[in-house]
């Protein structure tokens, strides 16, 4: 310890009201207890998941353990694959790609895809829920939370985003760009150069299948050359997206827990204590256990003003499931993490097509 003439000399370290009456011996001894705390919690976490491979594990720590601990290893029977948009857009292209072959349809917003699963007429549905350049897609996570859905597939496709008119359209005709806004937001800085005004719509397909109907020269339409073949249109200009490289990844949603073989990627939703060092205790559960995080991301709580939730993705091979393994080693900070957090949804453990 110091002497207390290096107390005296020491700045920050006072024993009255000095600087506030902060003293560095209480600091130290408050996070030391909160240091012993997190040790504890976490081997008791440990504990517990290693009692679960070995059979020995009788009770339970809720969820999202229970949820892991009842998830299916196997795709449910699909007959239908729901998606946001109509043929032509780049989420029936997912669709078809993380599901070949299967019948897919198509639903004029995500609430009414999502809906479709919850209420049957779809066993599976196909949203976007990132992009490399726009960011998230943050209605996805809202539906994903309301109805209680998991991810079980993600698949990222490269987007090349066309101008889409009708026929005989020249550039200097167009004076509105219509397309979802997370498509507009990906050609910003094009639309932008050109002096065009950017007009919403619920889907690309949805934008160019009404640029055909109007028949307008001076509308034009942000969207893929399937689109343009589909709804009779001209590709004006292909490659328009701000980025070249500019990806999309989409995913799969069903109501029951799904992991599959290859599941490499675990997605979380939580909310944290609103008090000085939640979240730098929240992220050491992860970095702790060597585990690396693909995504992190802080919204807005509707209803509490400047609280948040966050939402977090990281790696862990299922297939690495030794002692020490990464599948050990995530279970273990989930099981540790809904020790502390107020609310913890698990929204999916799943592979990654490639």
């Amino acid at each position: 310890m110091f002497r207390d003439d290096e107390k005296a000399r020491t700045p920050g370290w006072t024993d009255g009201e000095k600087n506030g009456g902060i003293n560095v011996e209480d600091r130290y001894e408050k996070r030391l207890q909160q240091l012993e705390e997190q040790v504890r919690e976490a081997r008791e976490s440990d504990a517990w998941v290693e009692a679960l491979y070995t059979g020995r594990q009788a009770g339970s720590l809720g969820e999202p353990a229970e949820t892991i601990l009842h998830a299916a290893d196997a795709l449910p029977s699909i007959r239908t694959v729901a998606y946001q948009g109509k043929e032509g857009s780049y989420s029936a292209r997912a669709a078809g790609l993380l599901f070949p072959g299967l019948p897919s349809k198509g639903w004029a917003d995500v609430q009414g895809a999502c809906r479709a699963v919850v209420e049957g007429e779809a066993q599976v549905v196909v949203l976007p829920l990132d992009n490399s350049t726009a960011g998230t897609v943050n209605e996805v996570y809202d539906r994903m939370l309301e109805f209680r859905l998991h991810i079980i597939r993600s698949i990222s496709i490269s987007i090349r985003h066309s101008l889409l008119g009708v026929p005989g359209t020249r550039m200097e005709e167009i004076r509105e760009i219509h397309s979802h806004p997370q498509a507009l937001a990906q050609c910003a800085g094009y639309i932008r150069r050109q002096g065009w005004k950017g007009v919403p719509a619920e889907n690309t397909a949805f934008a160019a299948e009404m640029v055909a109907l109007r028949r307008d020269p001076e509308v034009a339409a942000v969207g893929s050359s399937e689109a343009a073949a589909i709804f009779g249109l001209e590709v004006i200009q292909e490659g328009i997206s701000d980025q070249d490289c500019n990806q999309t990844r989409f995913v799969a949603l069903t109501r029951q827990a799904c992991i599959l073989p290859g599941a490499s990627r675990v997605s979380l939703a939580f909310m944290l204590p609103h008090e000085s060092g939640s979240l730098l205790k929240a992220l050491s559960v992860f970095s702790d256990r060597g585990l690396n995080l693909t995504k992190i991301q802080s919204r807005p709580l509707m209803d509490k003003p400047w609280e948040y939730c966050f939402y977090l993705d990281f790696q862990a091979q299922r297939e690495d499931d030794g002692p020490g393994g990464e599948a050990r080693r995530g279970l273990q900070a989930l099981c540790h993490l809904a020790r502390f957090t107020p609310e913890l949804v698990f929204l999916g453990w799943y592979p990654e097509i490639t």
